[in-house]
């Protein structure tokens, strides 16, 4: 994914991997710089909190210092905000009553859309909550989060992921891209951050996999587990396992053990009697293992010119968008213009202008920005097909 961050549920508490450095930001944010576009394994735990809404309710305590000047901070506003913000929420005494005031205002009052406006208006917050009135989930937590820290309550907002889809044949649940989250946690001391979501439900949900999407699936988690991640866990795992259904299948996987062995001793013996089998054989392997390493070699290219190719007819989806995207990303950083973590696309964007960039190629990823904002989050058929074209421009200059 175009991203380094490590995603976990509620607090975390550990988090094991094979990473060469990791971070934790001021606001508990993990990361693993230099792991962008690279497949990443990890494993962690977290603490989940379990606050109760009667509890919070009651709560009417004040907030640290830190907290105040960490999580209360605001851009330049649209005056109209803050009166919003307390509008709706005047009616609560305590901050969890308003908070869950301004929850429930969005999610009834606002409706929920991928589709963005032709033009980026000159403040996106603003249209949305007094223009437009819809939007996709960003929109909707951006807006509380704001309207959350105008009316003194500590507030952040989280992307990660939401949901999934659970799979019965191997017992894992499935983070897809369409998963894909943004939403609030507001903080109270003693309960720690609690989640808030005004986004919302959507009213067409994706379609569910189908079967045979279930078995692939599941072959893939059977290999991770078992072969990428073999370790001595997994090999206690296994013996327990094993043991326990010993008295029942024991002596049976034992006597075919032993004819297996004893086929495998006759082929050896009658390699033996003509040695070109056996260099045949080994030749299979070899240019097998040749194969498999071209084929991890080249799957980027590959997998970028088929994200081209979909672009192209208009039926790219949200990681195809990202892998055209990424190739112009590519190409910046190795001028010397990498994209920071913390930056959206339209504000790296306005940082590539001349003399970093020559203006043609500045104006031209400028509207890179544009098209792959639209096609990512505005799901348009016509901007895949054309930021496929520009991609190919880009690529070619």
């Amino acid at each position: 994914m175009n991203t380094d961050a490590l995603f976990l549920p509620g607090a975390p508490e550990m988090v094991e991997g094979d990473f060469s450095r990791l971070e934790l930001s001021d606001t508990g944010a993990l990361s693993v710089p230099g792991s962008r576009w690279k497949a990443l394994q990890y494993k962690g735990s977290s603490v989940l909190t379990s606050a109760r809404a009667s509890e919070l309710r009651g709560w009417e305590g004040t907030y640290t210092s830190y907290m105040r000047a960490l999580y209360l901070q605001l851009p330049a506003l649209d005056p109209r905000i803050p009166l919003l913000a307390r509008y709706i929420s005047d009616t609560q005494v305590t901050p969890f009553g308003r908070a869950e005031a301004l929850e429930r205002h969005l999610r009834t009052e606002f409706g929920y859309t991928l589709e963005l406006p032709p033009q980026p208006p000159a403040d996106p917050l603003a249209d949305f909550l007094f223009r437009r009135k819809k939007g996709h989930c960003e929109y909707f937590a951006s807006a509380m989060t704001v309207m959350l820290r105008s009316i003194g309550i500590p507030a952040r907002l989280a992307n990660g992921f939401q949901s999934g889809l659970y799979n019965p044949v191997s017992g894992y649940y499935t983070i897809r891209g369409s998963d894909a989250h943004a939403w609030v946690e507001a903080y109270f001391p003693v309960y720690d951050w609690v989640t808030f979501d005004p986004t919302p439900a959507e009213q067409q949900p994706g379609a569910a996999p189908g079967r045979s999407w279930l078995y692939l699936d599941a072959l893939e988690t059977f290999w991770s587990d078992w072969i990428v991640e073999y370790d001595r866990g997994r090999q206690t795992t296994l013996a327990r396992a094993l043991e326990s259904r010993w008295y029942d299948f024991g002596f049976e996987a034992i006597s075919r053990w032993e004819r297996g062995w004893q086929r495998a001793e006759r082929g050896w013996r009658l390699a033996k009697r003509n040695p070109a089998k056996i260099f045949d054989g080994a030749l299979t392997v070899v240019a097998g293992a040749v194969l498999v390493a071209l084929l991890a070699f080249t799957w980027p290219r590959i997998r970028s010119l088929l994200a081209a190719r979909r672009a192209r007819r208009g039926h790219a989806n949200v990681e195809d968008c990202a892998i055209l995207y990424g190739r112009a990303l590519d190409e910046l950083k190795r001028r010397g213009l990498p994209r920071e973590s913390c930056e959206t696309a339209q504000e790296f964007a306005r940082r590539v202008q001349p003399p970093e960039c020559p203006p043609a190629r500045a104006a031209l990823f400028h509207q890179i920005t544009d098209t792959y904002h639209r096609a990512r989050f505005g799901r348009d058929r016509a901007a895949t097909r054309q930021l496929a074209a520009l991609i190919q421009q880009w690529n070619s200059g």
